[in-house]
Parts: structure tokens; C-alpha cells; sequence
């Protein structure tokens, strides 16, 4: 079936009309997500998402308790703090997990669950989904909210994109993790034919505007292809589910006009929808909650900044450094092991770029770095049938 994201078949409806009914095929979603003899554990953040299945639980009058994680670098600690707030709210009962480092078995695990289709700078989830199990045992259903970011938000480029050409450039601009001629020199492949397996799939949708073919790209094969893999790492452990990836309640929401989504516009309407009270707590990182006026000003801020490049990288630059890995970091001492004793990585892999990216590692995107890590560390498991990661340093 050919799926076309540009047809909205619900741009007659009133804003508040489609909130309502997104609201209502919501409340069935979650309904249908819940089984006799199984603990309903709804992963909740500082966010709309997990929160909007947690206001919907508790309408809805679904036995639910709540988790939430700080990382050891604290990385999340106003997520949890609002939370907390969220739950008590919601007379939810909430436990908070506070997570050590993740160690290199950590991170072979992951690697081994996955074979490299989950990053492992995912690793730090490793055990927090441990901590859960033990808390709550197997017969649980892990709920989360997963794909609301993409049902319910504007989607379409911020930048203008009118062709096939600035369509590709803005794609590569939102999503590329290393410099394209970094990618190129790194894996032998020319950037033309990198930008031309790009061109293919883009020219292969069916949307005429090429705004919704961006979308299309978003939702099909990031959404559907990367990070449905994160949902499949965490049925390794019990049984996950999502409200939001229910058939009738994203087709409904992509077919909802942009304009409505735009700024949060469609979301706020259904979370107060469901409760009024949770949509009144702060959303984590934006000073305010998505129905104050403060709150407002920031996601114009925010469209602003994402619709002018330039600007945003400016921004960025003013930022200051990378914020990349040490070298004496344990990716990198492990990354450095690989090249030492894996040598078919440079069967794929550029040598001198390798190093040079390595050597680098502290000017280097951390998640970019972690990509790279998780395809070298599955080359090294599957040519050697053993990994760095489970050698001491």
C-alpha cells in the first residue's frame, strides 16, 4: 500500500474538534493496550508525550504506576523532578531509578541484543530496563510514548524547501551526524552517490509537495526503520507498547492540517483534553507549561531558530566546543583496540580516516561518535566472534 502524507483528510475540522477526537481514539488505544494479570508501567519524563499517556491512564481509570531514570550525569534531573509532579498529580504511584554509568557489559549487552540496529549510546538504558524488570518482575506491560513526537507535532520543514535539490540539502543539514565529505572519505563512497541514494528515495514518494515528502521521510524511515528498533530493545525485557502507534490514532493525526500542529498548536488542545491539570505543569527545557504564554514565546524561539540555518548555527557555535569524548574515555580506548586487532573494519573502513576521527574523538558529536562505535564494535563481534568490550583496559 502506498502510504501519501499530504493528504489531509481532516483539515475541515476545527482545531478543538480534532483534539477531541484524537483525545477519544486515544482513551481506546490505551484501553486496548492494557491485558488481565499484567502491571500497566507507564515510562514517564518531564515531556508531553509519556505524559499525555499518563493524564489518559489515569482518565481512563487504568491501573498504572509510573518510572522515571536520572543518568549519572543528572542529564535528565528536571525531567524527573516535573515528573514527580505529574504522578502525584495524576495520584499515580512513581518510582525514580538513579542509574550508575553505564559499564562495558552494559554496552556488550546492547550490542548483542541488538547486532548493532540500536546504537549503543543507547547503552545507558541498559540499566534502567534492568532496574525495571527486577522492580516489577516480567508480567508487566511497559508502556510509553513513543511516536507521539511524530503523530502529533508539525513535522514539515521549518526551512523553505521546494525541490527535490533543497530538499535533500535540508535533509542532510537536520539528520547527517559526520560532515558529508567525512562520510565519503571514510567509507569510500563518492558524496554524489551518497546524495543520489538519498535523491532515490525521495523521488519515489508520491507526495507532489516536497514538504510532505520530508515528512514521509520522517515518519518511514526514521520513525518505522530507526527508532522502532529502541522499542525492540526493550522487549527483550517485557512487553512495550505505545498508545501512539495505534493504526486509527496516528492515521487520524496525520491527517490533521500542519497549521494546527504548528507550535505545539494541536498537542496542547488534546492534553488539555485529557486533563486540563497535566497540561498545566511545566514541559521540561521550555519554563512553562505548553499552555502559557511563556511557553508559547519559546516554541517561537525555537521555529525561528530552526527555520533560519544560519542563525542556529551561529548559535550553536557561540555554544562553544563539542562537547566530545576524552581519549582515554572507554569508547575511545575501546575504539582504539578495535583498530589494533579487528583488521577487517578496514575492509569497509578508511584507516587513515579512522584515526584521524578517533584521534579527534573530543571535537567529534558524541552521538555521531556512537554510531560509528556501534558499526565497528558489530564488525569486530561478527569477524572475530568476540569483542573489545569484554577485555579489560
Amino acid at each position: 500500500m502506498v502510504i501519501s502524507f499530504e493528504l489531509k483528510a481532516h483539515r475541515s475540522q476545527s482545531l478543538q474538534e480534532n483534539a477531541g477526537r484524537l483525545a477519544a481514539l486515544f482513551s481506546e488505544s490505551c484501553v486496548s493496550r492494557t491485558a488481565p494479570g499484567l502491571a500497566n508501567v507507564v515510562s514517564l519524563s518531564g515531556g508531553l508525550d509519556s505524559r499525555a499517556v499518563a493524564a489518559c491512564y489515569q482518565r481512563q481509570s487504568l491501573p498504572a504506576c509510573a518510572a522515571t531514570f536520572i543518568d549519572h550525569a543528572e542529564s535528565f534531573a528536571a525531567d524527573a523532578r516535573i515528573a514527580e509532579q505529574v504522578a502525584k498529580l495524576l495520584d499515580m504511584e512513581w518510582r525514580l531509578f538513579r542509574l550508575a554509568a553505564p559499564r562495558r557489559r552494559d554496552v556488550l549487552k546492547l550490542l548483542r541484543l541488538k547486532n548493532g540496529m540500536n546504537s549503543l549510546g543507547m547503552s545507558f538504558l541498559v540499566p534502567y530496563l534492568d532496574e525495571v524488570r527486577r522492580a516489577y518482575g516480567p508480567k508487566m506491560i511497559f508502556v510509553t510514548g513513543d511516536s507521539g513526537d511524530k503523530a502529533l507535532r508539525d513535522l514539515t520543514p521549518a526551512a523553505k524547501v521546494q525541490d527535490l535539490n533543497s530538499t535533500v540539502d535540508y535533509l542532510i543539514a537536520q539528520y547527517a551526524k559526520f560532515p558529508l565529505e567525512t562520510v565519503a572519505a571514510l567509507t569510500g563512497v563518492k558524496a554524489s552517490e551518497i546524495i543520489g541514494e538519498i535523491r532515490d528515495q525521495l523521488s519515489a514518494y508520491p507526495e507532489a509537495d516536497w514538504r510532505q515528502r520530508y515528512v514521509h521521510f520522517v515518519i518511514c524511515e526514521r520513525a518505522l526503520r530507526w527508532q522502532s528498533e529502541g522499542e525492540d530493545r526493550n522487549r527483550c525485557y517485557f512487553w512495550s507498547a505505545t498508545p501512539f502507534s495505534g493504526a486509527r490514532v496516528f492515521n487520524y493525526a496525520m491527517g490533521c492540517p500542519d497549521e494546527q500542529k504548528a507550535r505545539f498548536g494541536l498537542y496542547r488542545e488534546f492534553l488539555q483534553a485529557l486533563s486540563p491539570a497535566a497540561a498545566a505543569v511545566e514541559y521540561a527545557g521550555m519554563g512553562g507549561s505548553v499552555a502559557s504564554d511563556k511557553f508559547r514565546v519559546a516554541a517561537k524561539a525555537l521555529a525561528l531558530l530552526a527555520e533560519r540555518m544560519e542563525l542556529r548555527r551561529t548559535v550553536e557555535k557561540a555554544a562553544g566546543p563539542t562537547d566530545g569524548y576524552s581519549g582515554d574515555s572507554m569508547i575511545v580506548r575501546c575504539m582504539r583496540r578495535q583498530m589494533a586487532t579487528a583488521d577487517l573494519i578496514f575492509d569497509y573502513l578508511s584507516p587513515t580516516r579512522m584515526k584521524s576521527i578517533v584521534e579527534a574523538s573530543a571535537e567529534q558529536s558524541k552521538e555521531g561518535f556512537q554510531n560509528l562505535f556501534t558499526i565497528t564494535s558489530i564488525m569486530e563481534d561478527m569477524a572475530t566472534g568476540g569483542s573489545s568490550l569484554e577485555r579489560p583496559n
